[in-house]
Protein backbone atom coordinates (compact mmCIF):
# COMPACT_ATOMS: atom_id res chain seq x y z
CA UNK A 1 0.00 0.00 0.00
CA UNK A 2 0.93 3.30 -0.69
CA UNK A 3 1.04 4.22 3.06
CA UNK A 4 3.71 1.70 3.83
CA UNK A 5 5.66 2.67 0.79
CA UNK A 6 5.95 6.56 2.10
CA UNK A 7 6.42 5.87 5.65
CA UNK A 8 9.10 3.47 4.52
CA UNK A 9 10.75 6.10 2.41
CA UNK A 10 10.30 8.61 5.36
CA UNK A 11 12.42 6.22 7.66
CA UNK A 12 14.60 4.90 5.65
CA UNK A 13 15.57 7.87 3.14
CA UNK A 14 16.92 5.61 0.50
CA UNK A 15 19.10 7.81 -2.07
CA UNK A 16 16.43 6.26 -4.45
CA UNK A 17 13.42 4.46 -5.32
CA UNK A 18 13.00 2.54 -8.47
CA UNK A 19 9.24 1.33 -9.76
CA UNK A 20 8.03 -0.82 -12.13
CA UNK A 21 5.19 -0.49 -14.20
CA UNK A 22 3.94 -3.58 -15.82
CA UNK A 23 0.72 -2.62 -17.57
CA UNK A 24 -0.22 0.79 -19.07
CA UNK A 25 -3.26 0.70 -17.04
CA UNK A 26 -1.17 1.19 -13.88
CA UNK A 27 0.22 4.53 -15.14
CA UNK A 28 -1.96 6.81 -12.97
CA UNK A 29 -1.21 4.65 -9.99
CA UNK A 30 2.89 5.49 -10.89
CA UNK A 31 1.81 8.73 -11.07
CA UNK A 32 -0.39 8.99 -7.92
CA UNK A 33 2.86 6.79 -6.16
CA UNK A 34 5.75 9.40 -7.50
CA UNK A 35 3.49 12.39 -6.05
CA UNK A 36 2.46 10.56 -2.71
CA UNK A 37 6.75 10.18 -2.48
CA UNK A 38 6.94 13.77 -3.10
CA UNK A 39 5.11 14.81 -1.02
CA UNK A 40 6.52 12.64 1.96
CA UNK A 41 10.34 13.16 1.23
CA UNK A 42 11.58 16.79 1.68
CA UNK A 43 12.94 17.83 -1.45
CA UNK A 44 16.56 18.40 0.91
CA UNK A 45 16.54 14.56 0.92
CA UNK A 46 17.95 14.30 -2.85
CA UNK A 47 15.56 11.16 -2.87
CA UNK A 48 15.47 10.64 -6.53
CA UNK A 49 12.81 8.21 -8.16
CA UNK A 50 13.45 6.09 -11.44
CA UNK A 51 10.77 4.31 -13.06
CA UNK A 52 10.57 1.58 -15.89
CA UNK A 53 8.98 -1.51 -16.77
CA UNK A 54 7.37 -3.25 -19.57
CA UNK A 55 3.99 -0.50 -19.48
CA UNK A 56 7.01 2.23 -20.56
CA UNK A 57 8.67 0.35 -23.34
CA UNK A 58 4.96 -0.15 -24.80
CA UNK A 59 3.99 3.93 -24.36
CA UNK A 60 7.20 5.85 -24.01
CA UNK A 61 6.18 8.91 -23.96
CA UNK A 62 4.38 8.34 -21.29
CA UNK A 63 7.55 8.09 -18.98
CA UNK A 64 7.73 12.48 -18.70
CA UNK A 65 3.96 12.38 -17.68
CA UNK A 66 4.79 10.53 -14.15
CA UNK A 67 6.64 13.10 -12.63
CA UNK A 68 10.58 10.12 -12.12
CA UNK A 69 13.73 12.05 -12.24
CA UNK A 70 14.32 9.54 -14.69
CA UNK A 71 12.90 6.73 -16.82
CA UNK A 72 14.90 3.63 -18.18
CA UNK A 73 14.24 0.75 -20.32
CA UNK A 74 16.46 -2.30 -18.58
CA UNK A 75 17.48 -3.34 -15.07
CA UNK A 76 21.30 -2.77 -16.71
CA UNK A 77 20.76 0.89 -17.72
CA UNK A 78 19.13 1.04 -13.65
CA UNK A 79 22.05 -0.50 -12.01
CA UNK A 80 24.67 1.55 -14.42
CA UNK A 81 22.65 4.70 -13.16
CA UNK A 82 22.46 3.59 -9.46
CA UNK A 83 26.12 2.40 -9.80
CA UNK A 84 27.28 6.13 -11.19
CA UNK A 85 25.52 7.62 -7.73
CA UNK A 86 27.91 6.10 -5.71
CA UNK A 87 25.77 3.69 -3.89
CA UNK A 88 24.88 0.39 -3.89
CA UNK A 89 21.58 -0.96 -5.26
Amino acid sequence: PLETLTRAARRDRPHFIALSITLVSNVEIARATVAALRAALPREAGVKILVGGRALLMAPSLAESIGADLALTDCESALAWARSLGVSP
